[in-house]
């Protein structure tokens, strides 16, 4: 019995569709073979699964694009969030502002500065930090420059849109795409039928050669385990030397050399020994 080692990926369902059809299209009755039904559903499967890798080459481009972007602006929005409390700190350490000045931020001087790891915490930390600010400058505190926090806003809220753009977005396209469960399965079950198929077509040939023969339309079947056990057995057995006689001679064997000694060259017997 053979059974089909298939990862169900969309690529593997294409690559098993076309070669079929190809394979198929160079015999002169492909439908008294697999069916006029099932010839269909191939044809059918292959157009939906080359629009779906072209769609699913189009969105992994769209998504290294996005990817790029957002690297680029969660560095850049980091930067002057970083630059901000790192102003701050060497203000307070000239004496240009009173220490106590951090308790509008929730901290106390010295303080570590802050360093977000994530698009999600940088945008908290940067909300906390604005919301802060705000009310410190409402309270007669002056604008820090360098950088400034109007620069900071600008550029957190430059990666705030490209964060919103890849999230949403690959949220939308992710639920388009598990929409196509359904014609997944009918897919995958019609090349599983197929490789029923053709696996009685090829019954009668040895183990390797319906190996080699399925391989042919695409699909990559091995035997059972059981199976793979019963052949290595078989091989190993045909490949060992005839004469299993080991080298250890008893009286009885020394004899026996001797009698053969004395008869005539063209009066050798062989004698084959199998394992039961």
């Amino acid at each position: 019995m053979l059974k089909l080692i298939f990862s169900n990926t969309d690529t593997e369902r294409l690559k098993i569709l076309k070669t079929c059809l190809e394979q198929f299209e160079r015999l002169e009755n492909t439908s008294f073979l697999i069916g006029e039904e099932n010839l269909q559903k191939l044809e059918r499967s292959f157009l939906t699964f080359e629009k779906i890798e072209l769609h699913n080459d189009l969105l992994r481009e769209e998504k290294e694009k996005l990817e790029k972007s957002y690297d680029e602006a969660f560095k850049k929005a980091k930067l002057y969030f970083v630059h901000y409390f790192q102003a701050l700190y060497m203000a307070i350490e000239r004496g240009e502002v009173p220490s106590n000045i951090t308790d509008y931020y929730n901290i106390t001087f010295p303080f570590p500065i802050p360093d977000p790891q994530t698009g999600e915490e940088l945008i908290q930390l940067s909300e906390n930090l604005f919301f802060n600010d705000d009310a410190r400058v409402a309270n007669g505190g002056k604008y820090f420059a360098n950088p400034s926090i109007g620069s900071v806003k600008v550029w957190v809220e430059k990666f705030v849109e490209v964060y919103d753009k890849k999230t949403n977005k690959f949220n939308v396209k992710q639920a388009e795409i598990e929409n196509i469960g359904g014609m997944r399965q009918e897919t995958d079950n019609l090349i599983y039928e197929i490789c029923y198929i053709l696996s009685k077509e090829f019954e009668d040939l040895s183990i390797n050669e319906q190996i080699e023969n399925i391989a042919k339309y695409g699909l990559n079947v091995q035997p059972v385990e059981e199976e793979v056990e019963q052949i290595q057995i078989v091989e190993e057995f045909v490949q060992e030397p005839v004469n299993c006689i080991t080298e250890v001679e008893d009286e009885e064997s020394k004899t026996i050399k001797k009698r053969r000694k004395k008869k005539n060259i063209n009066q050798l017997q062989f004698s084959f020994f199998f394992p039961e």
